[in-house]
């Protein structure tokens, strides 16, 4: 007789466990996961489903260097078993700072994928922050071929035109992104009201986990999973303010008091503003401004949109993105001149977003550079509670503008450049424009202290003429 059928208990146990680990993920225990996985990985070694999933979880946790050896290992046994696991491995290196072994990764994904949204995505990205902006815009191009909806894609290669000093393109390229992320936050819009007005629950359903398999591609990794997202432009963003107030004496003022203006100035930092200016002159009359032209149409198709609501799946993201490319698209048109229409940019981010801290800082700051001397206060003020990056900053705008009217306010001067010399202690233009509030200061309130006027005001001369102050304010 023949003998009766018996399950593998192997691969019955293996099988339970890969459910198990996934049940876990689901759930957001990735520690608990991690060990199912790696159970399965002792049942069976080198299962790649299980090596994926424990890379994915070790990941999410923040254990980049073990994350990346699990995905190197699938990469080693199977180049094209799941194309995914190019972009979580460029993570690994990217949230390192390896970002030209992350770029060579995705280059190899790209290699075996070559129309692979988050790898295209992924390495133009990375590219603008090791600065190739030229394979940048080719990657961001390439997308763009394939949806021209694509936001993401669109603010990336405005990116990039900016970096090779196509400013007006870029800011086209810009005006695009905003408008189509416009249509898509509108839309949102209107379904949650009708979500509203029949009573239903709005809040989001969770997924039922991932498949890791040869099939499984879904394209969310492309944005950078449980990352801080790429945002290349932030420290383009606080260029200017983390430039410092280097430009005390420079001349800029234009207002009835110069001297108040230079001090005022010093609160600007808009010599690497200049510089960046003088530089795209140059690039223009050597290689002139060269345009890229794009056709593109306000009636997306049905893959355009689906890109816009797999990107974009609720109002909190798409109204992140907004403004956040809003704020890229003012501070480039303050970059060229046009101060007005970067004021319309950030107060259209402020209408979305009230406590938007950088845009209170930046339309602050706008308006001295415009002299609107007394409404930029209360937007300063603001960005002090809702803006950590600029903090500093906007308190020595307030301190420099302070000592700079016709009623000089001494004490509210001293009061915020002392606070902006505390969060940044080592900045010397701070404390130059200290050392000239405190000698206004002596001189103006009583008891009217003239030797300690002149004290502070030497310091402050010394600072300025010695190699070692000089070298400072640069």
């Amino acid at each position: 007789p023949a003998l009766p059928l018996i399950v593998d208990s192997v691969k019955r146990d293996l099988t339970s466990v890969i459910a198990w680990g996934r049940e876990k993920m689901a759930e957001g225990a990735y520690e608990v996961a991690v060990q199912h996985f790696t159970a399965a990985l002792e049942l069976k070694p080198g299962l790649m489903q299980a090596l994926v999933a424990r890379g994915d979880c070790l990941l999410k946790l923040g254990y980049e260097d073990k994350a990346r050896e699990d995905f190197a290992e699938v990469i080693k046994r199977d180049a094209g078993f799941n194309r995914n696991i190019y972009v979580m491995i460029a993570l690994c290196f990217k949230r390192s700072g390896e970002y030209k072994q992350a770029i060579r990764y995705l280059t190899h994904c790209i290699g075996h994928f070559s129309t692979f949204r988050p790898a295209l995505i992924a390495r133009g990205e990375l590219s603008l922050k090791v600065q190739d902006y030229k394979r940048a815009c080719n990657d961001f191009r390439q997308v763009l071929a394939q949806s021209q909806a694509d936001v993401v894609a669109r603010r990336g290669l405005a990116e990039a035109l900016r970096g090779l000093g196509e400013f007006k393109e870029s800011l086209r390229q810009y005006q695009i992104a905003i408008e189509d992320a416009t249509m898509r936050r509108d839309t949102l819009e209107r379904q949650e009201l009708s979500k509203e007005g029949y009573g239903s629950d709005t809040t989001r359903g969770g997924g039922g986990g991932s498949q890791y398999d040869s099939e499984a591609e879904d394209d969310h990794f492309g944005q950078w999973p449980d990352d801080d997202g790429y945002r290349p432009s932030t420290e383009q963003q606080q260029s200017d303010a983390d430039n410092g107030y280097n430009t005390i004496g420079s001349g800029r003022g234009q207002s009835e008091n110069e001297n108040a203006d230079e001090l005022r100035d010093a609160a600007s930092g808009d010599d690497e503003l200049q510089y960046q200016e003088e530089q795209q002159q140059q690039q223009q009359q050597q290689q002139g401004l060269q345009l890229q032209q794009y056709q593109h149409s306000s009636q997306n198709d049905g893959g355009d949109q689906r890109v816009l609501e797999e990107s974009f799946p609720d109002m909190e993201k798409i109204t992140e993105f907004l403004t956040d490319t809003l704020l890229r698209r003012a501070l480039l048109l303050r970059l060229v001149g046009d101060l007005t229409s970067a004021g319309e940019c950030l107060l259209e981010i402020l209408r979305l977003d009230v406590r938007h801290g950088l845009a209170l800082f930046w339309y602050g700051k706008l308006l001295l550079e415009q002299h609107r001397h007394q409404e930029a206060p209360g937007f300063l003020q603001a960005s002090i509670q809702h803006c950590d990056a600029t903090r500093a900053h906007a308190h020595a705008l307030l301190g420099a503008l302070f000592m700079s009217w016709g009623e000089p306010d001494c004490e509210g001067s001293v009061r915020h450049l002392r606070e902006a010399s505390r969060l940044l202690p080592g900045y010397m233009p701070i404390k130059i424009t200290l050392w000239i509030s405190q000698g206004m200061a002596s001189l103006r309130l009583p008891p009217k202290q003239p030797d300690v006027a002149l004290n502070y005001l030497d310091k402050a001369l010394n600072a300025l003429t010695s190699t070692k102050g000089s070298k400072g304010l640069r």
